[in-house]
């Protein structure tokens, strides 16, 4: 069975097949919307010392710094957890910290930018446990390592897109997501560059081997009244909710 996701509120948008290969996309308005994932302890997203690969079309134009994906541990200080921040001046941003030492974490920063208000996908990757990459297009963007062995990323609290919650909402760092974003999808392996490129201007059936989540957004009416769904399906059979 499809499994789901809370979020705030579902504007869909019909989608520039230039650039993406399906109907409709979740439309965020800057000012509310979110979308909070099914986590928490032994969730998919719960990652451990799993591999992953995070990939969706973003749309973000402006000069609005916010975050597109935040998972954390819980508790005080920045241990055990990854972001992902598209920043005011349009780069992105990639954060993990490890284990519970502040110390073990590691952060990259892109120069190619993603606010000229063209559809772009990106691919952000964790790649033998401590090396994380940043792909816009297709293309690697941004990359680094932490120094540390045994790299373990336990996350407790539910991801949130769109902007910071870990449950609630922590301000003044980054504002609500003004945008768009659609084939959101969560592999727990290290996609290589030719997988990535082979795979983001197609849909996908769900069934993919190492593919645990995938939120593609073809709900309710593309530019209608969607204002009774509240509720995202993940296409993966099975997934762990």
């Amino acid at each position: 069975m499809p499994t789901h996701c809370d979020f705030s509120f579902l504007s869909l948008y019909p989608a520039n097949t230039d650039y993406i290969p399906s109907n409709t996309v979740i439309d965020l308005d800057g000012v509310d919307d979110k979308i909070l994932l099914p986590g928490g302890d032994g969730s998919i997203y719960d990652m451990e010392a799993s591999d992953f690969t995070i990939e969706m079309w973003i749309k973000s134009p402006g000069t609005s710094a916010h975050i597109l994906w935040l998972a954390r541990g819980g508790g005080a200080g920045v241990n055990n957890r990854y972001i992902l921040n598209r920043e005011a001046d349009g780069t992105l941003t990639g954060f993990v910290s490890f284990n519970s030492a502040e110390t073990d974490r590691v952060s990259i920063s892109t120069t190619t930018t993603i606010d000229d208000g063209d559809w772009h996908h990106i691919a952000w990757v964790r790649r033998d446990s401590s090396r994380i990459e940043i792909y816009i297009d297709g293309v690697l963007s941004a990359s680094g390592s932490a120094s540390i062995s045994g790299a373990n990323l336990s996350v407790h609290d539910v991801p949130a897109i769109g902007s910071g919650y870990f449950p609630t909402r922590f301000d003044p760092f980054y504002n609500f997501m003004q945008g768009q974003i659609d084939e959101l999808r969560v592999w727990h392996v290290a996609r290589t560059v030719e997988e990535i490129n082979a795979d983001k201007g197609r849909t996908l059936n769900g069934d993919e081997t190492d593919l645990v989540a995938y939120f593609d957004f073809e709900q309710g009416s593309a530019g209608g009244n969607n204002t009774t769904i509240s509720r995202l399906t993940d296409r993966v059979s099975g997934a762990n909710a």
